[in-house]
């Protein structure tokens, strides 16, 4: 029953409607030409084996690109077959047992530090602990680096009917201003995301709710409302639904909690979590959980940006002139 729902969300998917059109989650426009031809497009899949994304870990790490790609090269990870490994553009593929596809993306960060991307691949008949082991292991590995580095982790996607989704920053403004700007003014996310262009927002506090119009030709909209709010602890949690969301998705709600780390700084964390119906095919839940992963982390980058420097984030404008050019050729 759920092939033609595979197909039409594939087709969705490829329109765009999740803002994507990186080979890898989280991975910028300029990596995108040195990623492994193994992945296809926005349907993050291993097009050899037609394995899904399973899970997707990110972190900055405080050491210069080409120590940690020394670093993660000799780690023993690539048991396997290594299909690239390119110290320059930052990238290291491997295949291993099971249809496993493994993908670690190198980017410098304006610190001079290296923001980590690890993607993992496979197909398993019981994914579903398979999928809590990998995220095991990568964690455990990255949280090795940080120890020897120093640095943080930003986020990560997994799970398989029940999927979770996290992004992680460090703003450098007291927390009272980040609330503000996040629950307080929940209404007015047109302001920062450069993926909404207009918003009916309505309510305030734990009656506030948004319809959000996204930024692409037909204006799908997406419906959020707040269901929790404590201001006392810094933590709300709001739904989503409308036509962005795939037929096999029941639930979705994303939680924002802040925590004052003093000095100015806030810590933020989005966690989305997901549910699907049981025996939605997996390579539209890894669809899912990878677009929704790098939809995550560009809109906290644009929120912490706004808050920070007082402007919209440049994808903010750069979306709006090519919705404009969309726009005009209809």
């Amino acid at each position: 029953m759920f092939k033609p729902l595979l197909k039409t969300y594939m087709a969705i998917a490829i329109s765009g409607i999740f803002f994507a059109s990186c080979t890898s989650t989280n991975v910028p426009e300029t990596g995108v030409a040195s990623m492994p031809p193994r992945i296809i497009g926005v349907l993050n899949v291993d097009q050899f084996t037609q394995a899904p994304l399973q899970v997707a870990y990110t972190a900055h790490l405080e050491a210069a690109p080409q120590k940690v790609f020394d670093a993660v090269s000799s780690a023993g990870l690539t048991k396997g077959h290594v299909i690239k490994s390119d110290v320059k553009g930052g990238i290291l593929a491997w295949s291993g047992v099971e249809g496993h596809l493994g993908v670690i993306h190198l980017m410098m960060t304006p610190d001079g530090g290296t923001g980590i991307s690890w993607s993992s691949f496979f197909s398993h008949k019981d994914a579903k602990n398979m999928n809590v082991k990998k995220m095991d292991y990568i964690e455990t590995k990255v949280n090795e680096w940080i120890g020897k580095y120093g640095g943080r982790f930003t986020g990560a996607a997994y799970g398989t009917e029940q999927l979770s989704i996290i992004s992680d920053v460090v703003i450098d403004i007291p927390a009272d201003k980040v609330w503000a700007a996040s629950a307080d003014n929940f209404g007015s996310v047109d302001q920062w995301s450069s993926t909404v262009g207009k918003v009916d927002g309505y309510g305030s506090g734990a009656d506030a709710g948004r319809t959000c119009y996204v930024n692409m030709p037909g204006n799908p909209s997406v419906d959020e409302k707040i269901v929790s709010y404590n201001k006392k602890n810094m933590t709300f949690t709001y739904t989503i639904a409308g036509a962005v969301m795939p037929p096999f998705v029941t639930n979705a709600l994303n939680t924002w909690t802040l925590k004052d780390l003093g000095n100015g700084k806030t810590h933020v964390r989005a966690h989305m979590k997901i549910h699907t119906v049981q025996g939605a095919p997996a390579p539209a839940v890894g669809m899912v959980k990878g677009q929704f992963f790098q939809m995550l982390s560009m809109g906290m980058e644009e929120f912490d940006y706004y808050v920070e420097i007082g402007n919209p984030h440049p994808r903010k404008q750069t979306s709006i002139e090519i919705m404009k050019k969309q726009m005009e050729k209809q």
